[in-house]
């Protein structure tokens, strides 16, 4: 097993989105690992990244030169009246309450990537 291996295999054209075991089976040859090892590494990263969005977390996770991660706290909204685009009649719109939302950048090397093609 090679720490870093430097094989640049041309994919050929990709018709739809891999599968997790497409890309498990695609990492462990690429990787020349065994499966389970790589679900245990993608298991991990997981944890990781639960680990690191939740209550004890900083709220952030970058996923190395590719995604940055972040939890987005989004104020409490009170009820207000508004109109009814279709029947222009007056209604309430309920209030809602404050929330955790999770927001993916994609950072500059990925863009780069897709630019690239």
């Amino acid at each position: 097993m090679t720490a870093h291996v430097e094989k640049k295999v041309k994919l050929s054209t990709i018709e739809k989105p891999m599968t997790k075991a497409e890309l498990v089976g695609y990492l462990a040859d690429r990787l020349e690992m065994r499966k389970v090892d790589i679900v245990a590494v993608l298991d991990e990263l997981a944890d990781v990244i639960h680990h690191h969005l939740g209550k004890k977390g900083p709220g952030m996770f970058t996923l190395h030169n590719l995604l940055k991660i972040e939890v987005v706290k989004k104020a409490a909204v009170k009820a207000k009246e508004g109109v009814n685009p279709f029947t222009k009649e007056a209604m309430i719109i309920p209030a809602k309450p404050a929330s955790k939302k999770v927001k993916i950048k994609a950072l500059k090397h990925l863009k780069d990537l897709v630019a690239q093609q």
